[in-house]
């Protein structure tokens, strides 16, 4: 009996060590780990560029009142506190004051007034709370 293979015969190809799918997958890899190193040096770049950016240069503060002056004050001149509510002149402070809806002062004896500004939040809040339950038409 005649003893044949049954198997295709050979086309001098010889058997790869390495697939083309590990080879894909190499160099597949390799591409994602140059893009995450270019991602993280234009990041690096961005943040050194906004560390650099000075924003306080572009903001504006209010020439005639000094916010450190009156952040920690809690009582306030009837000027700062016209600013402070951001009225247009201390007549209109002094006025809430003759008319009882700011109550905490106290008036000096050139006849100014030293307002607490616990008092101005308060008649804020309740011309805020005023304002928002009327009805709009």
């Amino acid at each position: 009996m005649d003893q044949r293979r049954n198997s295709a015969p050979s086309r001098g190809r010889q058997p790869s060590l390495i697939s083309p799918t590990v080879v894909g997958s190499l160099i597949l890899g390799i591409c994602i780990i140059i893009a995450s190193a270019n991602i993280a040096g234009k990041i690096t770049k961005l943040n050194a560029t906004i560390e650099n950016t000075q924003f306080a240069s572009t903001m504006k503060v209010p020439e005639n009142i000094s916010v450190s002056a009156t952040a920690q004050r809690t009582y306030l001149t009837d000027t700062e506190a016209a600013q402070y509510l951001n009225l247009s002149d201390s007549t209109e402070v002094v006025s809430l004051i003759k008319k009882g809806e700011i109550t905490e002062y106290i008036q000096n004896s050139k006849g100014g007034y030293s307002i607490s500004k616990e008092a101005l939040d308060d008649w804020f809040y309740a011309q805020v709370n005023k304002n928002s339950s009327e009805p709009t038409e």
